[in-house]
């Protein structure tokens, strides 16, 4: 396994352990934060300065890499998580792209 990884024993079994039960909902907390910048994009009536296309592309590129790499391991917070912030950094990308 990943030289990172310790197992904890001590903790209790997978199901039951309480970050299981949360992850998910924390997980949806930072697309969900990204929201007021897609409508700040398309509401913005072409006032759009100062967003990066080039950094909305790098997230969008990246989160598009974790939600395949959530989808292959088959966990389902980071699957969705990411699937959610990637569509975010599209919206943001397509919007600003529309103004410009």
């Amino acid at each position: 396994m990943h030289f990172f990884y310790k197992p904890n024993h001590h903790l209790k079994e997978e199901g039951e352990h309480i970050i299981h039960k949360i992850i998910l909902p924390i997980a949806m907390l930072s697309p969900i934060m990204t929201i007021p910048q897609v409508f700040q994009v398309w509401t913005a009536q072409g006032k759009v300065e100062g967003v990066s296309i080039t950094t909305w592309a790098g997230y969008g590129i990246g989160t598009l890499f974790w939600a395949i790499y959530g989808y292959a391991h088959k966990d389902k917070p980071l699957f969705f998580a990411n699937l959610f912030l990637f569509v975010m950094d599209v919206l943001i990308v397509v919007g600003v792209l529309s103004h410009s």
